[in-house]
């Protein structure tokens, strides 16, 4: 080795030690020698040191003077690189003492103090050399630290995803203050470093304070109305005062209780279109509806105010409820003894007709939109027109106009005469109209007026063959019906015995498949104690014939359990053994099953947890059976060198979504309505290459709609498989989330990491 190549040796190490000054000393003294050398030797030394300013002089024509001049450029940069990080080093810590209402604090991994900024004077009181050293748990106050230690450990933390919290501090002096907390992870000088950044809090929490008594104000005035307050959101009742309650005769609160509850379902549909319409188009409305007694069956007449508003970001609507008076609620029967008056009016295919008055003076009081249709006239014209215009438009449009005149006058003097006669109308033949004059009688039996109905009769006789035909349509349904009913049961019966023999091959299924399973389960001991070498030497060929018997041991062993599985789920189901768990748990066990026959294929397993909230209420032992037919299921029709991904995130309310990928061989869109159908396999050469009985997925189904979740599968050919399906979450879980503000946990979700590397929260494990 010349000089050169081992400086470029000492250069490419960084000066990495006393071992490289020692190579390169034994190196020098063998190859150059001479004065120069010690010279050489001391200056690396020094520079391995950290020490620049001692280096040999480079003389022109020593030996050595090729290494001194190298040294000195080498060193010249090194003082350079050093200059220039604590220029940086400084341009920071003048950035952070610059930053007002704001502390910057760093620790080691122990908790002590290593550097703190001028902040801290400020926020605290305590000078940054004051802290130095100290552990950052003294700043906190007992409360706070106890619950921000644990989190300080987490997994998340260490990994470098950061915590916010608030907490309170200590400061100089006495007393304490309120803060915004933020905790990252970092490194200085290839040490880990954890990074508190403190804000000043006490202005939001006295904004808070202010906030909460004003809502205690507003809350107590509430109480104090007499009407009744309330406030709806999402249809439900999120708030109700003492008032209401009692108007309604609630016996506990009405808070979570559907508003439509308290509608009589007469005015139900009203009301809801009313609240919907008041949170779409921004503006207050008042209506009068009848109210239920929730303590009885009565109802009573109340006038309700609603406004439109926002609630946590959302809309909602505020209201007040007030029972009103006698004299409102009859307005209230006679608006609608009204409006269904002229419901029926407007809905009836005959002309009406009510004239008041005495005789001579009759004016119109009453007439339908028909019977401006039959006289060629608005609605609105005919109540302009007298009783004799009336009847000479009436008149105009019959054929025999001088009979019904004299019918008209007739029958209009009489206060108690009631005629019916046909009338031909002008134009095509055939066409007949039927009049009725009666008087009309008020409740007590006196005459009010007279009242004339117009019905058209014209198709009078094909009415009468169309009831004729129907009549005989009904018999022959009848008959129908009565060789359907032999034919329906004559199926039960056949489905009865049916339902014995599936019985009957379910038990021996069960049997069968429970008898196998023990010789089987001795031969395979037997066989891989063979394998193994325990009852003798065995050859190469032998120990071959051994492993491919072994291997369809498996297989039987396998179909086996799936035919029990199957036999089972068959059966009439017993109780399941519901219990709370965590998923990640479950998750890692069911890993490590699968995860042999993974490594075989070269397959990798990775997994994302979208949420922390993982605790779910099910059958565990049922549930790893669906992790575990779905994940050997991904594995087994995986390409070699393939992935399988298991993601979890929350799904509608109270269930988790899971999630099961695999790059595969996918399945065609003709048979993915028919994979979860028992015994059914796909039918393409690739899928017939992989072994199965077509029992795993139709057991998944089973499992999951025992559970009340659903499970669906989408796929494309040759880019591989998509399974997913629901668990339901734990109640305390679901009653949690759905407190937070704002849904599902923020953030960034973790990085997708190898399966079964996971604690609790579903992050991964340093």
């Amino acid at each position: 080795m010349t000089v050169p190549q081992a400086l470029w040796l000492l250069l490419g190490g960084a000066f990495g030690g006393g071992f490289i000054v020692l190579l390169l000393t034994r190196l020098l003294a063998r190859e150059e020698g001479g004065a120069g050398m010690r010279e050489i030797i001391r200056a690396l030394e020094d520079m391995s040191e950290g020490r620049l300013d001692r280096l040999p002089p480079a003389d022109e024509g020593e030996p050595m003077a090729p290494v001194a001049a190298a040294l000195s450029t080498l060193a010249e940069a090194l003082r350079r690189r050093a200059a220039e990080q604590e220029r940086q080093a400084v341009s920071l810590r003048s950035l952070l003492d610059s930053a007002r209402g704001v502390a910057f604090i760093g620790t080691d991994e122990e908790g002590n103090v290593v550097f703190s900024s001028e902040g801290v004077r400020e926020l605290l009181g305590f000078a940054p050399e004051e802290i130095r050293a100290r552990s950052v748990s003294r700043l906190f106050t007992e409360e706070s630290w106890e619950q921000l230690a644990p989190k300080l450990s987490r997994r998340a933390l260490r990994e470098g995803g950061g915590i916010e919290e608030k907490a309170r501090v200590r400061r100089r002096g006495g007393g304490e203050i309120a803060v915004h907390l933020s905790v990252a992870v970092g490194l200085e000088e290839g040490n880990r470093v954890l990074f508190y950044t403190i804000r000043d809090a006490t202005d939001a929490e006295n904004l808070e304070r202010e906030l909460r008594e004003s809502e205690e104000k507003y809350r107590r005035l509430a109480e104090g109305l007499t009407e009744g307050a309330f406030v709806i959101q999402d249809g439900l009742i999120v708030y109700a005062n003492r008032s209401l309650e009692q108007l309604v005769g609630a016996e506990g609160s009405l808070r979570g209780r559907p508003f439509r509850d308290l509608i009589a379902s007469e005015d139900l549909l009203r009301v809801m279109d009313l609240i919907a319409e008041t949170e779409a188009a921004n503006r207050s409305t008042f209506f009068d509806c009848r109210v239920r007694s929730l303590g009885g069956g009565s109802t009573i007449e109340a006038g309700i105010t609603l406004s439109p508003a926002r609630l946590s970001g959302r809309p909602a609507v505020i209201g007040s409820l007030r029972q009103v008076g006698a004299e409102r609620r009859s307005l209230r029967q006679l608006e609608a003894s009204q409006a269904r008056l002229d419901a029926t009016l407007e809905a009836t295919s005959d002309g009406i007709l009510m004239l008041s008055g005495p005789p001579g003076r009759q004016s119109v009081a009453v007439a339908n939109r028909r019977l401006g249709e039959i006289v060629g006239l608005d609605t609105n014209e005919v109540f302009r027109l007298s009783a004799a215009e009336i009847a000479a438009r009436l008149a105009g449009g019959l054929k025999d106009s001088n009979r019904f005149m004299d019918f008209f006058h007739e029958t209009s003097a009489s206060t108690d005469l009631s005629r019916r006669e046909l009338f031909d109308l002008s134009g095509p033949a055939g066409r007949v109209l039927e009049i009725l004059s009666s008087p009309a009688a008020a409740g007590e039996g006196s005459v009010v007026g007279r009242v004339f109905s117009f019905r058209d009769v014209s198709g009078r006789e094909d009415l009468a063959r169309s009831k004729q035909g129907l009549e005989e349509a009904n018999a022959e349904l009848a008959r129908v019906n009565t060789v359907l009913q032999q034919r329906t049961a004559e199926l039960d019966r056949i489905n009865q015995e049916l339902r014995s023999l599936d019985q009957m091959k379910s038990a021996l299924l069960a049997n069968v498949s429970h008898e196998l399973q023990t010789p089987l389960v001795s031969i395979k001991g037997y066989t891989e104690m063979i394998l193994k070498g325990k009852l003798g030497s065995i050859t190469e060929e032998q120990r071959r014939g051994l492993e491919i018997s072994l291997r369809n041991i498996d297989r039987l062993i396998s179909m086996i359990e799936n035919l029990l599985a199957l036999s089972r789920t068959e059966k009439e189901l017993p109780a399941m053994e519901v219990a709370t768990f965590p998923l990640w748990d479950l998750v890692e066990e069911c890993v490590q099953l699968v995860r042999e026959e993974a490594d075989k294929r070269r397959v990798t397993l990775t997994t994302r947890y979208l949420t922390d909230d993982l605790t779910v209420r099910a059958d565990r032992g049922k549930i790893a059976q669906v992790f575990l037919n779905l994940l050997s299921n991904a594995i087994k029709f995986n390409r070699e060198g393939g992935e399988v991904s298991l993601s979890v995130r929350r799904g509608k309310r109270g269930y988790l979504l899971v999630e099961v990928r695999d790059t595969g061989i996918g399945i065609p869109p003709d048979a993915l309505d028919r994979i979860f159908d028992r015994h059914y396999r796909v039918a393409s050469p690739e899928a017939r290459a992989r072994e199965g009985q077509g029992l795993g997925l139709a057991i998944v189904k089973d499992i999951l709609r025992l559970h009340g979740c659903m499970v669906r599968a989408d796929s494309r050919v040759g880019e591989g498989s998509v399974f997913t399906f629901t668990l339901p979450l734990a109640a305390s879980t679901v009653e949690r989330s759905e407190g937070m503000a704002g849904g599902e946990p923020g953030g960034e979700p973790p990085a997708q990491t190898p399966l079964g590397d996971r604690e609790p929260s579903g992050r991964p494990r340093i």
